[in-house]
């Protein structure tokens, strides 16, 4: 809802009956980084729904935007509450990009 009002915020400007329900310019502004925001983080939900895509793949996604957006690193970490098992993970991502396994991950 929100990209489809930043799509047509100038032709709603257009419209007099509405025109004074328009939010202000700074507002408008966050808006559009916000969509802009959104649509990075979607590209990246499409990318992980490749039937390709390997636990590598998706670290290397994750790292990317815990780079972006630091406020994601507790949710898409090696180590989040959500890993079943962070030395299995780190096991595999370092099998698939042919790296040495530690004495603990073998």
């Amino acid at each position: 809802m929100l990209a489809r009002y930043v799509k047509i915020r100038d032709a709603i400007k257009m419209v007099a009956a509405v025109e004074d329900l328009l939010h202000r310019p700074i507002i408008h502004r966050q808006a559009v980084q916000l969509v802009n925001k959104l649509e990075a983080l979607d590209s990246v939900c499409v990318k992980l729904q490749s039937e390709k895509r390997t636990l590598a793949d998706v670290r290397l996604l994750f790292d990317a935007v815990m780079a972006k957006y630091p406020a994601t690193s507790h949710h898409l970490s090696a180590s989040a509450r959500i890993v079943h098992s962070p030395v299995f993970e780190s096991a595999v991502v370092k099998l698939l990009s042919d790296r040495a396994l530690t004495a603990e991950e073998e």
